[in-house]
């Protein structure tokens, strides 16, 4: 959707756009943390998850020439 005004020879104008995305991201893994100590090395494991979702984009974009 968008709206335009002409002044002579120049435009200005207003865009907008709204979208839904269904995007479901599940991601799993391991992360491994070696570091020194007085003693020596040590090693960290640890599970590292994300889960990412987006659902709603709303752009806006004017313009003028």
């Amino acid at each position: 959707m968008g709206y335009s005004v002409l002044w002579g020879r120049w435009l200005a104008g207003i865009q907008s756009e709204v979208s839904y995305n269904k995007t479901l991201i599940n991601a799993t893994g391991s992360s491994t943390t070696t570091f020194t100590n007085p003693g020596g090395f040590d090693t960290s494991t640890q599970e590292v998850r994300a889960d990412i979702e987006r659902n709603w984009t709303i752009s806006e974009m004017a313009r003028v020439g």
